[in-house]
């Protein structure tokens, strides 16, 4: 789903500017936390490692890496430093 709505270019979810960028910034934290939280829980489920959190916020945030890289190649849209630490 993430990569799906990256490659969306001009992508709105409000007609206005600074709603709209609320929106999406929400969005954002919203589906990577929940990211993070799948995978903190096949980890605990499913490996032997101590802190199956660290692991899938380090793999949360590995993955927020690569979707600015990919929103920097689809037209219409940027990458960016502040995207992905809101990521």
């Amino acid at each position: 789903m993430i990569f799906v709505l990256s490659a969306q270019p001009n992508l709105r979810f409000v007609p206005d500017e600074g709603l709209d960028f609320v929106v999406r910034k929400l969005g954002h934290m919203g589906v990577f936390g929940i990211l993070a939280l799948l995978v903190s829980s096949a980890l605990a489920n499913t490996s032997s490692f101590r802190r199956p959190w660290a692991w899938a916020l380090a793999l949360a945030l590995l993955y927020a890496v690569t979707d600015q890289l990919h929103q920097g190649l689809v037209v219409g849209r940027h990458r960016s430093i502040v995207g992905g630490a809101i990521d």
